[in-house]
């Protein structure tokens, strides 16, 4: 980030004991919002950094090894010599580290082309650096970008800030300030302040103002009444119900109630209703469950009347017996 480039950049002006006339630099986001045809615009870190310095800044050209070579070379090589068969243990003894190879083989070792010693050919060119400038690093660096969170926070030293409920799907960039002791969070542009808290000296803290807390009570008031519109009023009583046992879950139980007036009917969901508020059942999945039962009971219907059949082709001929056939078999004295 720009503030981090910042705090780095005064690093180096402090170990090489002053400030070099001109910086330069690759087009990178952090430092170069855009650039037209040689108008470079910078980041708001940066442009503060360069106000305070008057510091001459040249951006290179996109691949432009002539420009960039020499430093590009320096690149790889701490990587390769240093930083490879490093393991990182934290950012203190990542510099001490560092500082020792430095002293051991980085400005020691003899250079390939010029055949000179970095470090007698940087004790020529510091006496041609500039003073340094009595200026902390971090009072360059506090107005700097950040990205808004999902959230609704901003990080700041290892802390989040909150800023106004929506503020996420409004604007995903903002700007900090640091006045005294208090953190300003604006807009990306620096004119509208959103949010300002004091600055928490602490480490892994939420520090959300109450004026940024979401409102659920206004939230759940409106899914009501927009669901009574929709219903009727005789379901408010139970709506209420649901909004103080379920306060979490107020839109789904809503969407369920809803759900289940189209597929049974609001008459069917009524007498459910009904049923569910005599036995205290107050969820929207055991409303949907009355509903489906009673709308498969089929409707009570009376037997039809029988008619005697007429014609022929609907009686079957019965042989006819007297009585004393079937007291002779009840006697076991006959076969029917």
């Amino acid at each position: 980030m720009s503030s981090d480039l910042v705090e780095a950049l005064y690093g180096c002006f402090d170990y090489f004991g002053g400030t070099p006339r001109q910086l330069v630099y690759d087009q990178d986001s952090i430092i170069v919002v855009n650039e037209n045809g040689g108008d470079i615009i910078h980041t708001q870190a940066f442009a503060a950094f360069l106000a305070v310095s008057k510091l001459d800044v040249r951006v290179c050209r996109k691949s432009d090894p002539q420009t960039k070579g020499l430093i590009e070379a320096s690149v790889k090589f701490v990587k390769g010599n240093f930083m490879e068969n490093r393991l990182y243990m934290g950012l203190d003894i990542w510099n001490q580290s560092f500082e020792e190879w430095l002293e051991r083989t980085g400005n020691k070792r003899q250079h390939g082309t010029t055949k000179r010693k970095p470090v007698d050919m940087f004790a020529e060119e510091q006496e041609h650096l500039l003073p340094l400038y009595g200026i902390a690093p971090a009072e360059i660096a506090e107005e700097m970008g950040r990205n808004v969170r999902p959230d609704n926070t901003v990080w700041y030293r290892s802390n989040r800030y909150s800023v106004p409920y929506g503020t996420y799907s409004q604007t995903k960039e903002v700007l900090l300030s640091v006045e005294d002791s208090k953190l300003h969070i604006m807009d990306k542009i620096g004119d509208i302040i959103i949010a300002t808290h004091d600055i928490c000296q602490d480490k892994g803290r939420l520090i959300i103002l109450d004026s940024h807390r979401r409102n659920k009570g206004e939230k759940i008031i409106t899914l009501r009444e927009d669901a009574i519109s929709l219903l009727g009023e005789e379901f408010r009583d139970y709506l209420e119900t649901i909004c103080e046992e379920k306060p979490r879950y107020v839109k789904e139980q809503f969407d369920i109630v809803v759900s289940a007036c189209k597929t049974y009917g609001r008459e069917t969901v009524l007498a459910a209703m009904s049923y569910c508020q005599d036995l205290e059942l107050n969820s929207a999945n055991d409303l949907r469950g009355a509903a489906e039962m009673l709308s498969s009971r089929a409707p009570a219907q009376d037997l039809p009347n029988r008619l005697p059949v007429e014609g022929e082709r609907y009686h079957i001929p019965v042989q006819s017996r007297p009585l004393s056939v079937y007291a002779e078999v009840a006697a076991g004295n006959g076969v029917i």
